[in-house]
């Protein structure tokens, strides 16, 4: 797990040096990108503690995709959000697609044990929030 942490210090050091990102250059094709990188890193921060239950970006539901490049785009638009505002973003679009609280992710019933307020997730959904943010910053800089 250092080395994810190594990671999330260099990507936001370099995004701390600064480009400005233009929202206007925001293609789907550069969406789809960053999700599917930002996804992939998310599912290999699980695997390292012990959680297998991400699949591959190519067979993740079509629902929870969505969910993914909605995040991107808000962090495009308001790339100075703290963790806690990200999380109340990412909870107001689970709850408008239909989404309510439950002890584990059931996809089909649309449950998720993350859709509480910021302060009572766990250190790990703290760090998957951070992980995701630090990710989708850096590759929004690089192709805007």
């Amino acid at each position: 797990m250092s080395n994810i942490l190594d990671i999330m210090k260099i990507l936001e050091s370099n995004r701390q040096r600064g480009f400005l990102m233009n929202t206007n250059n925001l293609t789907e094709d550069i969406v789809e990108k960053i999700a599917k990188v930002a996804h992939e890193v998310n599912r290999a921060y699980c695997v390292a503690i012990y959680d297998n239950s991400k699949a591959p970006w190519e067979q993740t539901p079509e629902l929870l995709r969505n969910s993914t490049k909605s995040g991107i785009r808000h962090l495009a638009k308001n790339p100075d959000i703290n963790p806690q505002q990200a999380h109340e973003e990412w909870l107001a679009y689970k709850v408008k697609e239909g989404w309510i609280y439950g002890r584990v992710i059931d996809n089909e019933n649309k449950k998720h044990p993350c859709l509480v307020p910021y302060n009572e997730l766990s250190q790990a959904d703290k760090v998957k929030d951070n992980l995701f943010r630090a990710i989708v910053k850096n590759l929004l800089e690089l192709h805007l």
